[in-house]
């Protein structure tokens, strides 16, 4: 092979080198990028309000990245159990409201970045709280939130929470009820993303 040839070849060869690496670089830090930039939500605390003989339940959903979120929606759900649920319990959307449980429709919203918005209230009748504080149900919440990255192309999030609701401290003065109410992470019914999908094609 001439001299010339083999030089023209090696170039070549060193300009796909170089190509592959600029986009191998150029990949990577978009990636960066994403990861450091994306929409983050998760449930930063419960925003909790006794209004006559309903406790008003609501989330308020922290995003802790640097983009808004896109196309977002928020489920919520509470049910009244005799004893704690087994381990096997799927925590499902819950539709038709009965008697010891009740839900939020999806509730469309989003949250900008590094904000906290409010989502979906629940409203649970004051006498489950009494029930709860005397041990004779085991009250929990839960629910999720799914969206889109600003990003192109990459996977719809989600995130689960799930809360027992307990309280305490029970008092009637000057005919307004109120009780201490705290709010345990459950055991099961918490994750993000891959985890939640994960969770979801198990059930």
């Amino acid at each position: 092979m001439e001299p010339i040839a083999i030089f023209t070849l090696l170039l070549v060869i060193v300009g796909a080198v170089q190509s592959w690496w600029m986009w191998r670089t150029v990949s990577d830090s978009k990636k960066a990028l994403e990861q450091t930039q994306r929409a983050f939500v998760f449930v930063n605390s419960f925003v909790i309000d006794v209004e006559g003989d309903l406790v008003k339940f609501t989330p308020k959903w922290e995003n802790s990245g640097t983009a808004p979120t896109r196309k977002m929606v928020n489920h919520t759900n509470w049910t009244a159990f005799e004893r704690e649920p087994a381990d096997d319990y799927v925590f499902s959307d819950l539709w038709a409201e009965g008697k010891s449980e009740g839900r939020t429709v999806n509730t469309p919203f989003f949250v900008g970045p590094k904000a906290i918005t409010n989502g979906g209230t629940l409203e649970i009748p004051f006498e489950f709280i009494r029930r709860a504080a005397g041990g004779q149900v085991y009250l929990l919440i839960w629910g999720w939130t799914e969206y889109n990255d600003v990003f192109e192309n990459t996977p719809r999030r989600r995130t689960e929470f799930c809360n027992q609701v307990i309280a305490k401290n029970i008092q009637v003065k000057d005919g307004k009820t109120n009780a201490t109410i705290t709010l345990p992470l459950n055991h099961r019914g918490n994750c993000t993303d891959e985890e939640c999908r994960l969770a979801l094609s198990n059930r």
